[in-house]
């Protein structure tokens, strides 16, 4: 059969009691390795991507961010830079210029970084759960955003997350619950 859920597969039981088998969903010619993931090679490569996609924007902006610190702060007068810039920091405060590096870093930790980190386990699950809760708690303490309402509800949007994060290891633990006598 076909593995399951996560985007590297998971093993399956065949139909008529073969052994289990393993394939990629992307790609059903790669077949999965003895502990039911991609092989090293093309986990190698989703790390790559991650790093050069994912990783390699906020390395950018976070440099650029840094030469227009002082224009942006309002140390100096608006450089061309920090006015060009200004799509990544408009909508915060000015001493939280450098929030939206945080964003960024929280939509790769959960959609690409999650995903090779132990596919399909509790333990992937709950490395998303502390990293929701910790995103939330900075939410809630660095309050970025230049008004109340944004902040609000960056809150309530990120404790939201968090929540359904906690719900699917609720339901992921269901399953596993002994039944007592009908």
């Amino acid at each position: 059969g076909v593995g399951g859920g996560g985007g590297l597969g998971a093993p399956d039981d065949d139909a008529q009691g073969m052994a289990p088998t393993c394939l990629l969903r992307e790609d059903y010619t790669v077949e999965c390795d003895a502990s039911g993931h991609a092989p090293v090679g093309i986990r190698l490569l989703g790390w790559l991507n991650i790093v050069v996609y994912g990783l390699g924007p906020l390395v950018a902006q976070a440099a650029l961010l840094y030469a227009a610190r002082d224009a942006i702060v309002g140390r100096s007068t608006p450089t061309a830079l920090s006015v060009d810039l200004s799509l990544l920091h408009q909508g915060y405060r000015a001493s939280a210029f450098w929030f939206e590096l945080i964003e960024s870093g929280r939509k790769v930790l959960l959609t690409g970084v999650l995903s090779l980190i132990y596919p399909g386990t509790i333990t992937q699950l709950y490395i998303g759960i502390l990293g929701a809760f910790s995103l939330l708690v900075l939410q809630s303490w660095c309050a970025p955003y230049r008004t109340a309402s944004d902040n609000f509800f960056a809150v309530v949007s990120a404790a939201a997350l968090a929540f359904v994060l906690l719900a699917e290891l609720g339901l992921q633990w269901a399953p596993h619950k002994r039944r007592g006598p009908a």
